[in-house]
């Protein structure tokens, strides 16, 4: 696929930066959810509680440091024709993940401090925080599971990090088959749904460590509304 601009400059988008962009899009798409989250918390008035004022500052350095790194890692990808560099792409699924936290903590402090007549905003609240944890640990899976993968395609030493059915099975019509972003997608949803792994095997502890940080959220974030729903009734 190739774009030309009026100066005559042309740059080009091979399947494989096409398929990473994908996953930069998720964080893009987190980030504009993130932004959502932090105008409920003031519009339910959250964000005047002494309590929330220093986390809500920290959340706002958080986004500007996030909103940075994916700038960054556009023009890398998407001008420069580059591949960004793992320690970039790293320190930015860290601050999403940072983000996504202060979050979970803010529902929390709606659960504790906003009165019941604002509890649909919380819910929607909740709902943004539950598909921005999707998001940003879908990118986490793809990032620890596909590099591992291009190393064994290039013949150097790798570690399986995920097993799919389609890995460890030869089923017809797969013989030659990868995961996509539809399948960490998938292996996320179930993850934050059932509070773990389906039909996938997680074989290295980075990848277990993020899977366990995934369902305490969830966990936390089902709390929360089953919390206020048992308030909401009595």
């Amino acid at each position: 696929m190739t774009w030309s601009f009026k100066e005559g400059y042309k740059f080009r988008l091979h399947k494989r930066s096409l398929n990473d962009l994908s996953y930069l899009i998720a964080l893009l798409i987190f980030l504009f959810l993130d932004k959502l989250t932090s105008g409920l918390h003031e519009l339910v008035g959250i964000g005047s509680d002494q309590f929330i004022i220093p986390m809500i500052n920290f959340e706002f350095f958080v986004e500007v440091l996030y909103t940075f790194f994916v700038i960054i890692s556009l023009i890398s990808l998407l001008v420069l024709r580059q591949k960004y560099p793992e320690p970039l792409f790293l320190l930015t699924c860290s601050l999403a993940t940072l983000g996504l936290i202060i979050n979970v903590i803010a529902v929390v402090g709606c659960i504790i401090l906003i009165p019941s007549s604002r509890a649909p905003w919380m819910m929607l609240d909740a709902f943004y925080t539950f598909i921005s944890t999707i998001l940003v640990f879908l990118v986490w899976y793809w990032w620890l599971d596909h590099r591992e993968r291009k190393r064994k395609e290039e013949g150097h030493s790798y570690k399986q990090v995920l097993v799919f059915p389609q890995d460890s099975t030869s089923y017809h019509g797969h013989d030659s088959w990868k995961p996509g972003f539809v399948d960490y997608f998938y292996l996320s949803f179930n993850t934050s749904s059932t509070f773990g792994p389906t039909d996938t095997l997680i074989l290295t502890r980075p990848a277990k460590a993020i899977m366990i940080i995934q369902v305490a959220i969830s966990l936390v974030i089902l709390l929360v509304l089953a919390a206020r729903a048992i308030g909401i009734v009595s």
